[in-house]
């Protein structure tokens, strides 16, 4: 596709007032590209001509008026022109692409030094190239562009990007746009511009949204771009305090912070980037995090806890000196009742039938049988049975 035709279509407005013109009013003429955020570029193809006499003023006017009656006619040319150049780009780029929104002016400016402007302007939108964070402009101009002499190529980009490269070199570097010089002659696909998003945006969570006072609280982001090393700020708003806590990004464009909050209420966390001359600075999404009083419970709650363990120690203690008050009790009584069987036995000669000391201690025949038995084991009697009867002996210990 060769686009140096293009040009001449551009410049359909001077071919067509030519012959209306005068042929000592000096002409030139000043292309302008205002690239837009989405791609889209407005385009404004003026000729200026300097006004020097009253002649070239009413001659200007004349003309003016011409445009003015032709207006429509003029607009629909130049929109079928720039319509097949439009439509030739969009099949070579692969982009969808149109042209919209023509018009046609005439005006003049200056007070002293006065020139008279013919402008012809449109929008072609998907003009440039967008790829991720960046946008590059010159893929429709195939075959090249041209400049004749005394001709200008303003190309301006927006503020939220920055120039990264740009071929050929141009004339000069502005702000926001660059600016070509006539007689020139571009190579193909030129002029070429590569600009690059400067815009940032940050992102921002906690660990959590609800915590007791004093608990730790893990704080992470995100810059994108991700930026290395720049310095972010972390800000934590509570209640009757504001915390700012410097952090600087990691490789991947990561922060982290982790702090306690002591005092309790509703605080607001966010971050900032303050950006420099390459990328705008950005503010994060705001997060909310309630921090309770639940932990200055926590001495009461200990000393609550402290008496129920000390009742229970203590509840343990007097079962168990009950429980052998009780065994000491028992082992009293049982005492005197083998002091009273011992007793009755050395009374009797030493020997008694069992039956007979059951009889006499008014025992029962369990009870009889248990203290006779630990007796024997600890060799103060001997049983026999003689038929059906036991016959209790006393063995005296000397």
């Amino acid at each position: 596709m060769n686009n140096r035709p293009l040009f001449a279509a551009l410049l359909l407005l001077a071919l067509t007032t030519s012959s209306l013109a005068y042929a000592q009013a000096e002409e030139r003429t000043e292309i302008r590209i205002w690239i837009q955020l989405d791609g889209s570029a407005r385009w404004a193809i003026s000729q200026k001509m300097d006004l020097l006499s009253e002649e070239d003023r009413l001659v200007f006017e004349n003309y003016s008026k011409v445009i003015s009656e032709e207006r429509e006619s003029l607009i629909s040319e130049f929109s079928k022109t720039i319509q097949n150049i439009v439509s030739r780009a969009a099949s070579l780029t692969g982009r969808a692409m149109v042209a919209k929104d023509f018009n046609l002016t005439s005006s003049i400016s200056g007070i002293t030094a006065q020139v008279g402007i013919i402008e012809y302007s449109f929008v072609w939108t998907n003009f440039a190239k967008l790829e991720g964070r960046k946008m590059a402009v010159g893929d429709v101009f195939e075959g090249g562009f041209y400049l004749y002499d005394n001709d200008v190529l303003i190309v301006r980009y927006p503020q939220q990007f920055y120039l990264r490269e740009t071929h050929p070199s141009c004339d000069e570097n502005e702000t926001d746009g660059v600016i070509w010089y006539g007689k020139r002659d571009f190579g193909p696909n030129e002029p070429y511009l590569l600009l690059e998003d400067r815009r940032t945006s940050l992102t921002i969570s906690s660990s959590k949204s609800r915590l007791d006072v004093g608990s730790s609280l893990d704080i992470s982001g995100q810059l994108d771009p991700p930026l290395d090393g720049v310095p972010v700020t972390v800000r934590l708003i509570g209640p009757s305090s504001t915390k700012n806590i410097p952090l600087t990004t990691l490789a991947d464009g990561s922060f982290h912070y982790s702090l306690a909050l002591e005092e309790p209420g509703d605080w607001t966390v966010y971050a900032s980037f303050q950006g420099w001359s390459v990328y705008l600075g950005s503010e994060s999404n705001r997060v909310s995090v309630s921090v309770t009083q639940a932990l200055l419970m926590q001495p009461y709650l200990t000393l609550i806890l402290v008496i129920l363990l000390l009742f229970a120690l203590f509840t343990a203690i007097f079962f168990v000196f009950k429980r052998r008050g009780k065994e000491r009790e028992e082992e009293l009584l049982l005492r005197t009742d083998f002091d009273l069987v011992t007793d009755i036995l050395r009374d009797s000669g030493g020997v008694m039938q069992q039956s007979k000391l059951r009889e006499i201690t008014r025992f029962s025949g369990a009870k009889l049988s248990r203290i006779l038995k630990e007796m024997e084991q600890r060799g103060e009697v001997k049983r026999t049975k003689k038929g059906r009867e036991q016959i209790v002996f006393l063995i005296e210990k000397r």
